[in-house]
């Protein structure tokens, strides 16, 4: 699995911050900040016009619960 890891360092004096990352250069790959190669399928959602997702419970939930939620 791998991992990106972005450090933003916003002042030219933290230079603790700029060695820790170097010391941990090897472990970082520049190849992770790329997009992933384009895909035989693309995945896509055709949304309808004028149509509001429907807005229901994920799951039933029990009378107490439900009266807990309302309150």
């Amino acid at each position: 699995m791998k991992w990106a890891v972005h450090i933003f360092v916003y002042s030219s004096t933290n230079t603790q911050l700029k060695q820790l990352f170097e010391e941990f250069s090897d472990v970082s790959s520049g190849d992770l900040i790329k997009l992933p190669p384009m895909r035989d399928i693309d995945h896509e959602i055709k949304i309808l016009e004028n149509v509001t997702p429907p807005s229901q419970q994920p799951f039933r939930m029990s009378q107490p619960e439900l009266a807990e939620l309302k309150r």
